[in-house]
């Protein structure tokens, strides 16, 4: 029974095939690896610091973590020193990228109700 076994494990060994590689998309390869990879709290938390009211100047926070540009992590440059290195790195940084302009306005977002509920609450209540 052992002799089958080791043959057929033998022969399933022998009929692998090697990977095509021309059949793997690496722009889709960057962005699943982008998703993977970019942590959203810190843009959200960049784009909570905008208060208008308080000061104007508070945008230049946003604004300078949106224009900062998207680096890739080191586990990546084996894939980027490749012939389609090209196109899983800009797959990456636009998917990256899209990812932190939707933090930054969820954190806009989010800091505009927080507003809006704040002068609700301490509006409604009498104090004294």
């Amino acid at each position: 029974m052992i002799k089958h076994l080791t043959l057929l494990f033998v022969g399933l060994a022998w009929g692998q095939s090697e990977t095509d590689i021309s059949q793997i998309d690496y722009y889709e390869k960057g962005v699943i690896a982008a998703k993977e990879d970019f942590s959203p709290y810190y843009s959200c938390f960049a784009g909570f610091t905008f208060n208008p009211v308080v000061s104007p100047a508070s945008i230049i926070i946003p604004a300078i973590f949106l224009v900062y540009p998207v680096k890739l992590p080191q586990k990546h440059h084996s894939i980027l020193n490749t012939e389609n290195g090209k196109a899983f790195q800009t797959g990456y940084k636009e998917e990256a990228m899209n990812i932190k302009v939707k933090s930054v306005l969820a954190g806009l977002a989010f800091r505009q109700v927080a507003e809006f509920l704040k002068g609700i609450v301490f509006n409604s209540v009498a104090i004294g």
